[in-house]
């Protein structure tokens, strides 16, 4: 027992460093110089989406950077309800949209891919600007992202938090996305470049074409964000940054149910798991985490049991209060989210429950359709039923 308390306790310690790694490189954010205004092409994709694109529209129109020196261009990736329909409505009156569709376009991409690939292609400016169909960006959100691209940088990430109101379930999944966000912001600072988020991304378009765009990943699930971010990192000579100006927060809905969280947890846990092969000592870090919060349940059940004592457990759980609590009261004071601190102890509490049974599901989740509702536990239930 005292060789498998060491392994934990080994691997918590790499994951509390990786923690103090992000106190560290929030202390160091990116300060832009950039005053030119390029051209930005915003790219977006877009699937069953119908009910959220009213409000994506509108905060697209309400941005401040000069009109023509952007276009907004939405590709529909064969939605099943009226996405298509309500953009191609929305075009006749906003001329600075085009509708794209990949309907009948063959491709080798996979998924959103495909989607992002053909906006891609089509877009007239070297600036390319991503955000998710079903979030909302503010009106500086063009401005002050073009304004971080220097003559060194390639490409910037910015902060997308989720909306939320008084629901607790809403409010834990905010908080657990600001804690990725905030380690992202960290490891960008100390030009680490772990990852990002799709909803709030940019990129030069020459950078995207020579690197080969989405090839390496078109199997993947997704792949259009932190797996994109490392193939640039290991192909690109850029700078990878984060915008910390408020004006480049974007913001999105949470899912709505528990079963719309597993999926989506477990198709970014697929991302993460393919680290393995383009980042090392990252994906070090992802097995620290996934160890340090596997250990105190397994401990806990010991201790319950009366296999183990309660001293043990009481480290390992410590390593991680201290070390997730500094992090998460940074994290929520740099984002000016400091309410969510009052749901920290049940995050605390609940997020080993979930990091575990994600990294068990990521097994499944690249094999799951982007944006359907379709779970790795279904899957999971399928395979049983498969003959042998």
């Amino acid at each position: 027992m005292s060789v498998i308390f060491g392994i934990a306790l080994a691997f918590s310690l790499i994951y509390c460093a990786s923690l103090l790694v992000y106190v560290i490189g929030l202390r160091y954010p990116f300060r832009p110089k950039n005053v030119n205004r390029p051209f930005v092409s915003v790219v977006i994709a877009a699937k069953n989406e119908e009910k959220q694109m009213d409000r994506l529209l509108a905060s697209l129109a309400e941005q401040d950077y000069p009109a023509d020196r952007y276009e907004i261009i939405i590709v529909d990736n064969e939605s099943e309800d009226r996405t298509l329909e309500v953009l191609n409505e929305a075009a006749r009156t906003n001329p600075k949209l085009q509708v794209l569709s990949t309907r009948g376009i063959a491709t080798d991409l996979t998924h959103k891919k495909a989607a992002m690939n053909i906006g891609i292609e089509h877009a007239k400016g070297e600036i390319i600007l991503t955000s998710d169909a079903d979030g909302e960006v503010g009106p500086g959100w063009i401005s002050a992202m073009a304004g971080c691209f220097d003559d060194e940088v390639g490409m910037v990430a910015g902060f997308c938090g989720f909306q939320y109101d008084q629901r607790l379930f809403y409010r834990l999944q905010a908080l657990d996305f600001l804690m990725l966000t905030t380690a992202e912001q960290a490891t960008l600072n100390l030009g680490l470049a772990w990852g990002c988020a799709g909803d709030n991304l940019a990129f030069r378009k020459s950078i995207f074409q020579s690197v080969g765009g989405y090839d390496d990943l078109r199997d993947r699930i997704g792949g259009d964000d932190s797996l994109f971010m490392q193939i640039v990192r290991r192909k690109a000579r850029s700078k990878i940054v984060f915008a910390v100006d408020p004006r480049t927060i974007t913001t999105t809905r949470p899912v709505t149910s528990i079963a719309g969280f597993i999926r989506q947890r477990a198709r970014w846990a697929t991302d993460a798991n393919y680290m393995v092969h383009l980042n090392i000592p990252f994906f070090t870090v992802i097995v620290s985490t996934f160890i340090a919060n596997l250990a105190p349940i397994g401990y806990f059940i010991g201790w319950l049991t009366g296999i183990v004592g309660i001293a043990p457990l009481g480290i390992l759980i410590a390593l991680k209060l201290i070390g997730e609590g500094v992090v998460a009261w940074r994290g929520t004071q740099l984002f000016r989210q400091t309410e969510l601190r009052r749901v920290f102890i049940l995050w605390f509490l609940f997020q080993p429950l979930y990091v575990a049974l994600m990294g068990i599901l990521s097994f499944w989740g690249n094999r799951m359709d982007w944006n359907r509702k379709r779970t790795p536990l279904d899957m999971m239930k399928q395979d049983e039923h498969q003959p042998d």
